[in-house]
């Protein structure tokens, strides 16, 4: 019946089912972190090109989502995204002009958000608490947190050049 129907209809899906293989991947769902991923990976800058030329992907698609014009993706389009972040959010992107437009828009890098919690739309990003750091501070956060010690991908990530990472890396050596 109809009420029976409604009565089914009004219970609330867990945000942390959104990904449950019983939903048929044609099923509208809300964008919320879908967006959140696109734009966090722009925010290490993955631009909308390069992201959109990737396997399921398009640089429109992935601009009207990071946007917010796009308030619902299927359930198979949220599973793809939320891949392509997985497989990304470790490694720098190429664009250093994304990290700059995604950090004067505010867009939070992927630690900001919990793996458990991107998808709900009351999450709210850990963004630590706000301070100066140093260039030098932010080179050893680099290469003892991340791993990262090629000069070209550290100044990827600190959107300078590589010859400025490389002076900043000898005056280092210099003070030890």
């Amino acid at each position: 019946s109809r009420k029976t129907r409604d009565a089914i209809l009004a219970v609330p899906i867990p945000v942390t089912a959104l990904f449950h293989p019983v939903f048929a991947p044609g099923t509208q769902i809300s964008a919320i972190g879908s967006q959140r991923r696109l734009r966090a990976l722009a925010a290490i800058g993955w631009d909308s090109e390069t992201v959109g030329a990737l396997p399921g992907g398009s640089r429109h698609r992935v601009t009207t989502i990071t946007s917010g014009r796009q308030t619902k993706v299927t359930v198979a389009r949220a599973r793809t995204i939320a891949e392509l972040f997985n497989q990304l959010h470790m490694k720098p992107g190429p664009s250093a002009k994304a990290r700059r437009l995604a950090g004067l828009k505010g867009w939070d890098v992927p630690f900001a958000w919990d793996e458990d919690t991107i998808d709900n739309p009351s999450a709210e990003p850990d963004t630590g608490e706000k301070r100066w750091v140093s260039t030098s501070e932010r080179i050893n956060e680099i290469r003892n947190d991340l791993g990262i010690h090629a000069v070209e991908q550290i100044a990827q990530i600190l959107g300078k050049k590589p010859r400025t990472v490389e002076r900043q890396l000898n005056r280092m050596q210099e003070a030890s």
